[in-house]
């Protein structure tokens, strides 16, 4: 990790430039339907495994995470 750091240190031009066109791109990937359907289908593979009470544990969380995310919204 130290050496990851270092490069970035010495290279900020190079990751400026190449930061956003990495983000952009993810950006296309990750369209919102795809993701609730990813997260969908990790809840199910979680009530598959684990059972009821781990999903909704699990989906709590996710909630939980989504509220903090969006608390200061509300301000």
């Amino acid at each position: 990790m130290t050496v990851l750091y270092a490069w970035i240190q010495a290279h900020q031009l190079i990751v400026g430039i190449i930061t956003p066109i990495i983000l952009g791109g993810l950006s296309l990937i990750l369209v919102p339907a795809k993701v609730i359907k990813w997260g969908f289908l990790t809840s199910q593979w979680i009530r598959h495994l684990f059972g009821a009470r781990a999903e909704k544990e699990f989906e709590q969380a996710i909630d939980e995470f989504d509220q903090g995310l969006h608390s200061d919204d509300k301000q």
